[in-house]
């Protein structure tokens, strides 16, 4: 019996439909293999949402936690639901690179921190396995020692604090004397003004090294020494960012406005996104010729430098991730531009991040 031609035609029309359905859908797969997979160190206060941003633009995302238990406040913020998984680093790299292996599908690898708490073993990560996204392993710890960052600004020719490096307290009181009180009492590894002091006299000097040395940091790990520094005088500025293979975006740049507590440190009153003036980009003049001193190529950076009208700018401290206290949210409103879009992009796609403006645009005043 022959069929009618409607029916052939709906027939063949319904045959090509399920075809095409296959063949998207194997196509969704393959492009599901060929995304690259990220790997977030720590996502936590701000980098738990850097995460999110690669995934938004196809990438899967795995979690590497870097020690079982983390610092109390990482462990507060840190946010590992939107990862496929969550693979806790035990001391064995290359137990950690395994891990990451098995569930990379050749398509590509990036390893990136979102905390402090990750900024170390992302580094390792990245020399271990020779990514080309990571920065120079050889300089690293230029990019978290706070005395080793500045030692390496000076030999490039920047402005920075006189320091020294100690563990007792009459290294401290002799430094002291040369620089004059007050004067920077601080770990070499730490974050968020972790264990800062602002020390006036010698009493003061015992009590912060007292409270540092030996002691469990911001970051978790226990100080065994710690940075003495002359007293910077000026404007302090947060100068934020990514960076793709040397090429540097400032996303914002927030004026912090500081309280000092008698013997103790500063505490955060408020914190401004500034428009630019001959300060601000001082400040991004001195931070973008600091990053190639620092060895720093790729990813996002919180600078931290102070300026002094009449001295120019000088550093504070980098740290090799996103500024955290939830700043980046609000200056992304404020800038019109994704904070960690940019992030992502710095990694994903140089070419449309390389002609992103360099310098950000503040529309709304925060």
């Amino acid at each position: 019996m022959s069929r009618s031609p409607i029916l052939l035609l709906f027939g063949f029309l319904l045959c090509a439909h399920e075809a095409q359905a296959i063949s998207c859908d194997r196509q969704l797969k393959l492009e599901a293999v060929h995304r690259p997979l990220v790997v977030v160190v720590d996502a936590a206060s701000s980098g738990r949402f850097l995460g999110p941003a690669f995934k938004r633009r196809g990438c899967r995302i795995l979690h590497v936690q870097s020690a079982p238990v983390l610092a109390k406040w990482a462990a507060k913020s840190l946010d590992t639901r939107p990862f496929e998984a969550n693979v806790i680093h035990r001391s064995s790299l290359a137990d950690t690179v395994r891990e990451i292996r098995s569930r990379e599908s050749g398509s590509g690898l990036i390893v990136v921190p979102g905390a402090e708490t990750g900024v170390e073993l992302a580094e390792e990560l990245n020399a271990f396995l020779r990514l080309p996204t990571g920065n120079d392993p050889a300089s690293w710890e230029r990019r978290k020692d706070k005395f080793e960052m500045n030692v390496a600004l000076n030999a490039a020719g920047l402005r920075t604090a006189r320091q020294t490096r100690v563990t007792r307290v009459e290294d401290a009181l002799e430094f002291a004397k040369k620089v004059g009180f007050p004067i920077v009492v601080k770990p070499s590894n730490s974050s968020g003004g972790n264990l800062v002091f602002i020390a006036d006299s010698a009493e003061e000097v015992g009590r912060a090294l007292e409270g540092i040395i030996g002691m469990v940091n911001g970051d978790g790990r226990i100080s065994n020494d710690a940075v003495i520094q002359e007293h910077l005088e000026g404007v302090e500025y947060a100068v934020n960012g990514a960076s793709s293979n040397g090429i540097a975006i400032v996303t914002d740049v927030i004026r912090y406005e500081k309280e000092r507590i008698p013997g103790f440190g500063n505490t955060y009153k408020s914190d401004t996104l500034t428009a630019l003036d001959r300060e601000i980009e001082s400040a991004i003049g001195y931070v973008k010729r600091a990053l190639p001193a620092l060895g720093f190529l790729n990813g996002a950076f919180h600078f931290e430098v102070k300026v002094d009208r009449l001295l120019g700018p000088a550093l504070v401290e980098l740290n090799a991730r996103p500024c955290g206290g939830g700043l980046p949210q609000w200056t992304s409103v404020a800038t019109g531009q994704d904070y960690f879009d940019i992030v992502a992009q710095s990694y994903l796609d140089r070419t449309a991040f390389q002609s992103l403006p360099q310098i950000y645009t503040r529309h709304k005043f925060m």
